[in-house]
């Protein structure tokens, strides 16, 4: 939260996430609702692992 990584979804991304039927991780951590399309958290792992020297 301190680096505004969290921040609402766009209209237009649920929307893209609707109409392709994205895969998608949810929590729900009260009042919240965390949403990722599991494509970016992929990439993200992969960047970490990469930066890791793995």
């Amino acid at each position: 939260m301190v680096a505004n990584a969290l921040h609402p979804v766009a209209d237009d991304t649920a929307r893209c996430w609707i109409e392709t039927k994205a895969e998608v991780w949810a929590v729900i951590v009260r009042p919240w609702v965390l949403v990722q399309d599991v494509e970016s958290t992929a990439s993200l792992s992969y960047q970490l692992t990469d930066s890791m020297g793995g």
